[in-house]
Formats: C-alpha cells, sequence, structure tokens
C-alpha cells in the first residue's frame, strides 16, 4: 500500500470555516471535506471535462465524508521542478493556466477560487508537455472577497513559476517578471493594490496566446523513467472506503474477483458483490475486464459494462466492483 502524507491545506486557499485534509500518494492526491459545502454542479463538470488541462476528480464516501480523488500517476509536481525549467516551459505552463482560466470562465458553475495553485500540486505530464491543474469546488462562505483571494493566489503562482530568474528573452515573460518585480519591491507602499493584481491576471490572459506557444526543448528536464518505460511490471487495484483500505493485486494473466473463495482475489466481506464477478485479463501489456454476469454489475469510470464483453482499462481507471470502488495503478518496469 502506498505511503501517505496528511497535512491541512493553507486556510488562504479555500474559506477558513471549510477544513480539508489532503492526502498524497505517490498515484493520487485526494481531498476529504469535513463537510458537504461543495457544488454539486461544478462537480459534475469536471468530471465530464475534456480538456486536457485539468485533472478529473473521481468523488466518493469515505467514513461518511466527501472525499475527491484526482490521479496524479506519472506526473511531476511543478514545485519538485521549478529551478529546471527553461524559457520555454515557463511560457508553457501560462500559457496552459490561461487555457484553464478561460476554461473556468466558460462554465457557469466553475470559480477561479476553485483552482488549486499550490506550485506542490500543479503538475506537468512529460509525454505531452502539457500541464495539468486539480480544481477542487469548495464552496467558501466569503464570496466578497474570493476574487481578491483569487487575485493574491494568481500574483504568488506566476511569481512562484517565474522563479529566481532576472532576465527572459520573451518579451511577455519579461514583462510579466517586471510586473510581478514591481509589486514585490512596493508590497507596503503601492496604493491600489488590487488593480496591480488585475493588471497581472489581465496580462497572463491577453498575451499568452496559442500562437505564441514556444517549442519546448525535450532536455529541459529528466523524464523519470517510469513515464519512459511503458511495459506494465505491476497491476493494483487499490481500495480507500467503506471496506477498509487495501488492494488487490493482479498476479497473473487471467485473474478473477468475486466472492467466493476459490477466487484469485476474493472480496468475502461484501454481499453485494456476486461469487464470480469479473476476471481481469492481460494480453500483449493491454489489462481488459470481463464482467462475468454479476448482480451489482462492473463499471469502468462509471461506465457499466456488458455481460461477457472484454473491455480495455487504462492506468488510473476507476473500477466499481458492485458498490466498491477500486483505482487501477499500473507500475512501469
Amino acid at each position: 500500500m502506498p505511503n501517505r502524507e496528511i497535512y491541512a491545506t493553507d486556510a488562504k486557499s479555500v474559506d477558513t470555516e471549510v477544513r480539508m485534509i489532503v492526502e498524497k500518494a505517490f498515484s493520487h492526491i485526494s481531498y476529504t471535506l469535513d463537510n458537504d459545502k461543495y457544488s454539486k454542479l461544478a462537480l459534475k463538470m469536471l468530471s465530464n471535462s475534456m480538456s486536457q488541462n485539468i485533472i478529473k476528480p473521481i468523488s466518493i464516501r469515505n467514513n461518511g465524508a466527501r472525499r475527491l480523488l484526482y490521479s496524479v500517476k506519472d506526473l511531476k509536481s511543478l514545485a519538485s521542478c521549478i529551478s529546471e525549467l527553461d524559457n520555454g516551459l515557463i511560457f508553457s505552463v501560462i500559457y496552459h493556466y490561461k487555457e484553464v482560466i478561460r476554461e473556468i470562465e466558460s462554465q457557469t458553475y466553475l470559480k477561479k477560487e476553485f483552482l488549486e495553485l499550490d506550485p506542490d500540486r500543479v503538475f506537468i505530464d512529460f509525454q505531452t508537455r502539457e500541464v495539468k491543474f486539480i480544481i477542487i469546488p469548495v464552496l467558501s462562505q466569503g464570496e466578497s472577497d474570493g476574487h481578491i483571494r483569487f487575485l493574491e493566489k494568481n500574483y504568488s503562482f506566476i511569481s512562484a513559476v517565474l522563479g529566481i530568474n532576472d532576465h527572459f528573452e520573451d518579451s511577455r515573460l519579461s514583462t510579466l517578471l517586471g510586473k510581478c518585480t514591481y509589486l514585490r519591491e512596493h508590497e507596503n507602499a503601492i496604493p491600489g493594490r488590487v488593480g496591480y493584481l488585475e493588471d497581472i491576471l489581465s496580462f497572463v490572459i491577453k498575451e499568452f496566446d496559442e500562437d505564441a506557444v514556444i517549442n519546448v526543448n525535450d532536455e529541459y528536464v529528466k523524464v523519470p523513467d517510469s513515464v519512459t518505460s511503458k511495459v506494465i511490471r505491476e497491476i493494483e487495484l487499490h481500495h480507500d472506503g467503506a471496506y477498509g483500505t487495501f488492494s488487490l493485486y493482479i498476479t497473473k494473466s487471467r485473474f478473477t474477483i468475486g466472492k467466493s473463495a476459490n477466487n484469485d482475489g476474493v472480496l468475502a466481506m461484501n454481499p453485494a458483490v456476486s461469487r464470480s464477478h469479473l476476471m481481469i485479463e492481460v494480453e500483449n501489456n493491454t489489462v481488459y475486464v470481463t464482467d462475468s454476469g454479476s448482480r451489482n454489475h462492473t463499471f469502468v469510470n462509471g461506465a457499466v459494462l456488458t455481460v461477457n464483453e472484454k473491455v480495455p482499462i487504462e492506468n488510473s481507471s476507476i473500477l466499481r466492483i458492485a458498490d466498491m470502488d477500486f483505482e487501477v495503478i499500473f507500475n512501469y518496469g
């Protein structure tokens, strides 16, 4: 079972009355809310989002609390590599960030205040060179100052992305650096601070357009071996819910799961699981799941499977067996 780091979120990133517990594992980040003050419509929009820059949440119940899961398998946090980014990647980070803001503004129930902008929880996909963002649809009690809090978060995020650089060849990066530097150096002496914060956000949205994206040097940072090697070494089905926290490891090319003791993976604790519920098969480095005629069905990412139909599953898929959710985790070797 993966190690987990548990800590409370920065109170400034959400309403001070809404506290969350954040768990970090090697394959995902989860946010457990201490109440149900979240937007169900926003959560539905995020779950159906087609944006390549938004990590889709999976919503589950864990010991009565709402828990949102975000898969970060094979992604690298921005914080862990920010000092290694060249000018091209810095531009791309800001461009993809701008695209996410535009996506949020185009959706009725999404808000910029929902964006997670801690560099430790913004991620880069080294296969696609895309930046991935987490959006947490937590309802704030302080709607009046929510936009100002976002402007401050935006300024902090942009400043972190620009890093310790004191010069950029690209004029847009250079101008943005100048705006952030001026605000930082005159922290307590600028009247109308909000106007300067608005100016930074406006500049990002207007100037970092698709036509100006810089081609990125593939050598800007070392790609982890787990990304470049795509031979599946191990398959884990990880459950964290009403029946505890545990994993099933697929140890053979045809692996059966059910309630009966003669299965390879036994889920005897759950009466909703059928005696012979499903089969996992591995063929030519592709993983398939087949429902074996179960009473309460098998689902992949919310879609119910037809009985005896072999369906491929991917890394980070959510496999539901009756009423139990399992995260599919591929470890590559």
